[in-house]
């Protein structure tokens, strides 16, 4: 999912300080759906990675906006810093598959993501927040399972701490905010410059005439710091059942399981289990 340019993994490399993480989840009170007021002492690049969305405009706080068709962008008034490098893949139903912004001028902004969730899941933001020596130094993340079909808006840029960040949800499509999100998960400093997603691991607990308990873990020990597991997820293969990963779960012995697992930077991985394999 991420895309990463070689300089910013030698700018994470060389970094000295340490990293601060933690992991977030639930619901949040303040659901912010425009770009505000932002800190002009603040001059950090964002971007914007989104997985199983389509993205339709984005502006800032100045009044540049850009409105995406396809794979391709309307430009309003183009916010400073745009990087036409910038891609967006689409495909025929016009589902987004992946898209990534960057802002590379670092001026002090911020900036508002508007768009909608498609069927895919899990569904996948990241934001990653590049310091002056053009190394990333910070990473918010979320995964979703199970959301509903909705419209979507995700506030962030200089001024606004990455663990107050929250991806507000409209249900019905109507202007109301039916559901707003923590980050899964989120890193500050050098550990949020690593590339590397979790290792994911399953076992047996016990098997009985046609089920099975299997238990999934994931690690972390990326480089040059492992940022740390945010979360891990799995349905059914055929796309029904699961959600969050809590504990051990009872799947019937001749299931396939897709899982994932995300870290705190960002980086996550998949597989699928054939629950048959793992029991003979």
């Amino acid at each position: 999912m991420r895309r990463a340019l070689p300089v910013l993994l030698l700018g994470a490399l060389l970094a000295a300080a340490f990293a601060t993480a933690s992991t977030a989840g639930g619901r949040a009170t303040a659901c912010p759906t425009k770009p505000g007021p932002y800190s002009t002492k603040d001059k950090h690049i964002f971007q914007l990675d989104a997985d199983g969305v389509t993205l339709d405009t984005l502006s800032d706080a100045r009044g540049n906006s850009v409105k995406f068709v396809g794979s391709v962008y309307a430009v309003g008034r183009e916010p400073p810093g745009w990087n036409d490098n910038s891609f967006f893949n689409s495909t025929a139903g016009g589902t987004e598959i992946e898209s990534e912004i960057i802002f590379d001028s670092g001026n002090p902004n911020t900036y508002a993501a508007h768009g909608h969730l498609g069927a895919m899941y899990p569904t996948a933001f990241r934001v990653l927040r590049y310091g002056p020596g053009i190394d990333v130094d910070g990473s918010a993340t979320w995964m979703l399972m199970r959301e509903p079909a909705s419209n979507f808006t995700l506030v962030y840029g200089n001024g606004r701490s990455l663990s107050s960040l929250r991806l507000c949800l409209d249900w019905h499509r109507n202007g109301t905010i039916d559901d707003d999100i923590a980050p899964l998960g989120w890193v500050e400093g050098p550990a949020a410059g690593e590339f590397d997603p979790p290792r994911i691991s399953e076992r047996v607990l016990r098997v009985d005439a046609t089920t099975a308990t299997i238990a999934i873990t994931a690690t972390d020990t990326g480089s040059p710091r492992a940022s740390g597991v945010a979360g891990i997820g799995w349905t059914y293969r055929n796309g029904t059942g699961g959600g969050f990963y809590r504990g051990p779960i009872r799947v019937p012995r001749t299931a396939t399981l897709f899982v994932w697992a995300a870290d705190r930077a960002g980086n996550d991985t998949s597989a699928d289990v054939d629950v048959a394999s793992l029991v003979h």
